[in-house]
């Protein structure tokens, strides 16, 4: 897969049949936000089902300054269908999407110095208790129905949980991610005196 890119323009991706989008590989989007020198982070997604979880994503991924998102493979997944272009609005071409195993990423991220933080209940520790500042993050996410599967939990250097008061145990993957991102935000911004 490849793109091009404008003089400080987003990214210029051409879209396959049945709204499927192409966009770099994800060795060379960690690259670009490496040469970038950019504070970089990027969502995983263990599973994905619904349209507008994935249009929610693009537009948290795009506001918050993610540089990608890592799907499962086609079949597990909407693709940016119509519907999920009409809901995400123009955050549909400002966020490559990166089709890959999920196992074979974190492995690729962890060789690039990515600090990989799992959104799951069970964890001990609260989010805001993480210092998301010390390195390049990716946080994976679990799915509409399983939450975060054991597999991933287990390649996971740390595991968060969003303390939850009332009768609704969990979010859903594109709340968690927005909790996640902007708390991430926070903290850079907090680091670099701008808050």
């Amino acid at each position: 897969m490849t793109v091009r890119r404008g003089a400080g323009g987003p990214p210029q991706r051409r879209h396959g049949p049945k709204g499927r989008t192409t966009g770099p590989t994800l060795a060379t989007r960690i690259e670009e936000m490496r040469a970038a020198g950019r504070e970089s982070a990027f969502l995983a997604l263990d599973e994905l089902h619904y349209g507008q979880n994935l249009a929610a994503l693009l537009q948290i991924a795009a506001a918050g300054g993610v540089g990608g998102i890592v799907l499962p493979p086609a079949r597990s997944h909407p693709g940016v269908t119509p519907t999920v272009r009409r809901l995400a609005g123009a955050a549909a071409d400002l966020t490559p999407l990166h089709r890959q195993g999920l196992m074979a990423s974190l492995a690729q991220f962890r060789r690039a110095g990515y600090l990989i933080v799992g959104a799951w209940e069970g964890a001990e520790r609260d989010y805001h208790e993480l210092d998301y500042t010390i390195a390049p993050v990716v946080f994976a996410l679990g799915g509409e129905d399983k939450g975060l599967t054991k597999s991933v939990r287990s390649r996971c250097e740390e595991l968060v949980r969003l303390p939850m008061r009332g009768a609704v145990p969990s979010l859903n993957v594109a709340a968690t991610a927005a909790v996640l991102v902007f708390e991430r935000l926070r903290q850079l911004r907090e680091k670099a005196g701008t808050a």
